[in-house]
């Protein structure tokens, strides 16, 4: 792993694979940001010119955020339901 990506710097290529980063691995990348502002600002950095990569990234980011609050909501509802 190149220390770009291990310190989560914006503009970088993997060179452990020598290229540009994937969609899996800016997703990946984008998940560990603290906030919203962190994540567009790296994935401005990451995804450069790329405006279909970074479209796709951003889908995938707004379903993993719905399917956490589903699966949150979910949790919650079934332990309120368990018997003691």
């Amino acid at each position: 792993m190149s220390q770009d990506y291990a310190l989560g710097n914006s503009s970088f290529l993997d060179f452990d694979r020598g290229g540009a980063m994937n969609e899996r691995d800016v997703f990946i990348a984008a998940l560990q940001k603290q906030n919203a502002a962190d994540r567009s600002a790296f994935l401005a950095g990451a995804c450069g010119g790329d405006t279909d990569l970074r479209e796709q990234v951003e889908a995938l980011l707004r379903e993993n955020e719905q399917l956490g609050s589903f699966v949150w909501a979910f949790r919650s509802q079934s332990a309120t339901m368990l018997p003691l």
